[in-house]
């Protein structure tokens, strides 16, 4: 853990970024009711009852050393969504290095 974390003391070098990645489903929801505005002396009232309206995986991309964030809205969890994903990551930067063989 102590290696990983010593990843985001070094300074920022364009040819090896520090990109983190996670993935995370989510379910969508859609009001069965228009809810209530609020009003002098009382606050908006939403209804609790709702209709599923399926759900979408999020894939996200952060480089915390510049604050750049890339999220890619999936409708399946696929291992050619997450190839996809992969894919834009390394296309967004062409200059890097690859240290696998370093590992």
């Amino acid at each position: 853990m102590e290696t990983i974390l010593s990843l985001y003391e070094e300074p920022y070098d364009e040819t090896r970024p520090v990109i983190c990645f996670d993935e995370s489903s989510k379910e969508l929801r859609k009001h069965v009711r228009d809810p209530l505005p609020a009003s002098p002396g009382a606050v908006a009232r939403t209804d609790h009852h709702y209709e599923r309206n399926g759900k979408r995986m999020l894939h996200l991309a952060t480089e915390p050393l510049t604050g750049r964030c890339r999220i890619h809205v999936t409708e399946r969890r696929r291992t050619c969504e997450w190839i996809d994903c992969m894919q834009t990551i390394a296309d967004d930067y062409p200059d890097a290095v690859n240290d696998s063989d370093a590992l």
